[in-house]
């Protein structure tokens, strides 16, 4: 599930936050709430990577897994074979 916590949970019991939020307190409340938004999209990220679904390949080929997604540096088909 999500994260129990925010992330302020933890940041407000270390020194180097509190000092950051003395010293500049409109730049560190900007940096926190970029921080909390980085926390939310990573999880969200790491939940997806958890639904995908792969595939072992059996054959010769080493038992390497694969997905049934093309890699992200594969050229799109454009439905012209040369």
């Amino acid at each position: 599930g999500a994260p129990r916590r925010p992330l302020s949970d933890f940041t407000s019991h270390e020194a180097r936050f509190a000092m950051l939020a003395r010293a500049h307190p409109a730049e560190a409340a900007a940096l926190a709430e970029r921080a909390q938004r980085d926390v939310h999209e990573r999880r969200h990220l790491y939940e997806q990577l958890a639904n995908i679904d792969h595939v072992v390949d059996g054959g010769a080929g080493g038992g390497a897994d694969s997905t049934d997604a093309a890699p992200a540096d594969a050229a799109p088909d454009d439905g012209d074979a040369a």
